[in-house]
Order: C-alpha cells, then sequence, then structure tokens
C-alpha cells in the first residue's frame, strides 16, 4: 500500500491527467469532430482512470464505482469501464483484528466456540470471518479494519483539496456535490450500525417470505465495527454450472432475483442497491435467495415511485406528456423551485427511446433508458436526475446482465416494467 505522502502525489497526478482528458474531450466536441474520435477519446480516458484508481486501490476504487453510477456527468463509456472496478484487497493479519474484537466483545474464548482466523472475503474496509458462537450457531462476523476511518478522512481531506485545484478545467463538472456524496457513501458503509438497520428491516419486511432469506443480526455481538449475523451457506449466484449440478436451473435463480426486486422498487420504497453476484446465494430446499451486505441500501420516496410507473406507462404509450409528469413527480430538474418545463425533454427521451427499442427489435431494455436519462442531464445543464434514480437504473442493467449471465430466457427489467 502507497505511504499516505505517495498517495497524494500520486491522486494529484491522477486529477491532474482527468482533467486534461476531460478537457481534451470537451474541446474535441466544441471543434465538431467526429464521433470516432469523441468515443476514442472517451476510451482513452476512461481506460487511464480506471487502471489508476485500481492502482490506488482503497477509498479510490470505492470512489470509481461511486462515479460508475453518474452517467449524468461523466460519459457512458467512462461509466461503463470504472463500474469493471472489483473491491478486492489483501487481507489483514487476524492478530491486527484480534485486540478491537477482544476490546468489544471480552476473551474471545467465552463468545467464540471457533473463529477462523483466515478470512472468507476482504474488501477496502474489513473483511469477513466465520465462527461459531458458544451457543452453537454458526456465525459470519464482518470486521472494519482499524485506523480505516482516519485514513479514509485523511484521503478524502487531501481529495477535496486537490479538486479546488482542477477546477478550472472541470467547470461542467459538480465537484462539491460528487464529494459530498461519496463522503456521505462511506460513512454509511463505515457504521456497521447503519448497516444492522438495514438487515433488519429487510429481515422483518421479507419474514414471511419462503422464498427469500436474510440473515438473522446477532446484536449483542455487534457495534459501529462489528457486525456478527448468521451465516448463510449456498452456491454463489453468478455460477451457472454449481446451480445447474445443485438442481437449480438459471431460470429458477433470475426469477427470484427479479421478484425480490419487485417488491422492493414497486411496494416497499426501498432497494438493495448492490447486486453483484457475490451478495447472493442460492440456498437449497425452494430453491431459495439469501441475501448478503446490506451497506448500500436506497429509500425511494412514494412520490418517485408513483413518477416511476408513471414513467413506464408514458414510455409504453409514447405520450411526452405523461413522462414529463414523471419526472416532475421523481424530483428531475437542478431547481424544483424555478417550475422548469420538462416537456422538451421528456421529448428528447421518448426519441432516443424509439431509436434503442428500433435498434434492440424492440426489446425493452430498462438499465438502458434510466441510461439515457443520464446522457440527457450530460447534455442539458437543466436537467438533473437525482442520485438514487440513477443508482436504480444501474441495479436494472445488472439485473439484466445477471439474466443473460444465468441464460434465464427472459428480460428481467421488463418483468419490472411489466409488474
Amino acid at each position: 500500500m502507497l505511504d499516505r505522502s505517495a498517495r497524494w502525489g500520486r491522486l494529484g497526478i491522477v486529477l491532474a491527467w482527468s482533467a486534461a482528458d476531460y478537457a481534451r474531450l470537451r474541446a474535441a466536441q466544441r471543434l465538431g469532430a467526429s464521433e470516432r474520435r469523441i468515443t476514442q477519446l472517451q476510451r482513452q480516458m476512461a481506460d487511464r482512470l480506471r487502471r489508476n484508481l485500481a492502482a490506488m486501490r482503497g477509498i479510490y476504487i470505492k470512489a470509481g464505482q461511486f462515479l460508475s453510477l453518474r452517467n449524468d456527468v461523466l460519459p457512458r463509456i467512462v461509466c461503463e469501464r470504472l463500474a469493471e472496478l472489483q473491491d478486492r484487497v489483501p487481507s489483514v493479519p487476524f492478530g491486527r483484528l484480534r485486540p478491537r474484537l477482544e476490546r468489544e466483545l471480552g476473551p474471545l474464548r467465552d463468545v467464540f466456540a471457533e473463529l477462523e482466523a483466515r478470512p472468507v472475503a476482504a474488501a477496502s474496509l474489513g473483511q469477513v470471518h466465520f465462527g461459531v458462537l458458544r451457543s452453537g450457531e454458526r456465525v459470519a462476523l464482518k470486521i472494519r479494519y482499524p485506523g480505516i476511518r482516519r485514513t479514509i478522512d485523511a484521503d478524502l481531506q487531501n481529495l477535496s483539496g486537490l479538486l479546488l485545484m482542477v477546477r478550472p478545467w472541470l467547470r461542467r463538472v459538480p465537484l462539491e456535490s460528487l464529494l459530498a456524496e461519496l463522503r456521505k457513501g462511506l460513512e454509511e458503509e463505515l457504521d456497521y450500525v447503519h448497516e444492522a438497520a438495514n438487515l433488519e428491516m429487510f429481515r422483518k419486511v421479507f419474514t414471511a417470505r419462503d422464498d427469500i432469506v436474510i440473515p438473522r443480526l446477532h446484536r449483542a455481538y455487534s457495534s459501529g465495527a462489528l457486525l456478527c449475523m448468521e451465516r448463510l451457506d449456498g452456491v454463489r449466484l453468478g455460477d451457472l454450472p454449481a446451480l445447474e449440478r445443485a438442481g437449480v436451473s438459471g431460470r429458477q435463480a433470475a426469477l427470484l432475483v427479479v421478484r425480490f426486486y419487485t417488491e422492493q422498487i414497486l411496494k416497499l420504497g426501498f432497494f438493495h442497491a448492490d447486486p453483484h453476484p457475490g451478495n447472493f446465494l442460492i440456498l437449497p430446499e425452494g430453491p431459495r435467495l439469501g441475501v448478503l451486505d446490506f451497506g448500500l441500501v436506497r429509500r425511494l420516496r412514494p412520490l418517485q415511485v408513483k413518477g416511476m410507473r408513471r414513467l413506464g406507462l408514458g414510455f409504453l404509450g409514447g405520450d411526452a406528456e405523461v413522462v414529463a409528469q414523471s419526472f416532475e413527480e421523481m424530483g428531475f430538474g437542478r431547481d424544483p423551485a424555478q417550475n422548469p418545463d420538462f416537456l422538451p425533454f421528456a421529448r428528447l427521451f421518448l426519441e432516443a427511446a424509439q431509436r434503442m427499442l428500433y435498434a434492440r427489435r424492440k426489446q425493452v431494455h430498462l438499465g438502458a433508458l434510466f441510461a439515457k436519462l443520464g446522457d440527457l442531464a450530460r447534455e442539458h445543464p437543466g436537467f438533473q436526475v437525482p442520485t438514487e434514480i440513477l443508482l436504480l437504473g444501474r441495479v436494472l442493467s445488472l439485473l439484466s446482465g445477471l439474466g443473460r449471465k444465468l441464460r434465464a430466457g427472459l428480460q428481467l427489467d421488463q418483468v419490472l416494467l411489466e409488474a
């Protein structure tokens, strides 16, 4: 891991390169460069940024993953490249974590009959160990790294200072609001009390479902830096050969996921916002869907849910006025007090959607449609898409990709649209 001063210096270089790439791209667009040249510059910018953030690891991978959602600010090619960043780091030796555990829980032998020293997963903020409580219950223990909060605070302070230096080259990018959103997201992920509350909320609303399994929280052994929950064992969702060996088809697995999300988005008004295959298990007897990692959960206001339903109706009916009303209900626009006219944006959206449907032979892809909303926001400064809607679009894109990976033979986002 780079030391603090080296990280600061490398961050400055990364930001300088990114600002230069962005300025070069904007200049080419103003001068009317060919679409091929624009795409080439976007790919160069995306590849350089992804490589540098991956090399710096830690918070910078988190920052890249966050920016991958913001296609209202960055070109879609850049967002797609940043979405490939994986939050995987070398694990921390258990000896460095033991003092924290004993401060929080007391002597470990009084709590655990077994606690595996080798982690089953390690990420930038913490790692997970399997264990067995004295009661005989099998658990997964998520441990935040000692000192990681101080490291992140220092990195965010460095990032804030350096962003001021590149501000002249990135005038169209809302740097301050992006940094504030990144800070808020990291604070939530660092606070395991927040994740525990999300877990218990999901467990409460899905407790009556036989096909959805939310692990039980062991609150007595959890804190802001520890999360102790029931251990779930099953097949990773993205492992189609293993699923088939277990007698579960890709279609069965995909339907479990889409039903899980349909209820969240259209009925409950909140959603698990990190649906990569590693966060889901297919459990035997059912089959059933086991859900892991509740650090990233987002809520939708009732009016936003209503607006999404209206957007589906307006899209299917090709009605720009209905689409414009849905934009207003979902909270689009930089300054709602100015009563922005959404009708021109609704017409642009429908025109782009029709071109997309024609190219895709009339197959609906909600993730791509939500991405088109981000494109409109990037091209028209008066049009802004709320972060939770952008994140929902990313979720829909991931679900669509998951359906293809599982060879499910259905459009997961089509099921949502028709729900």
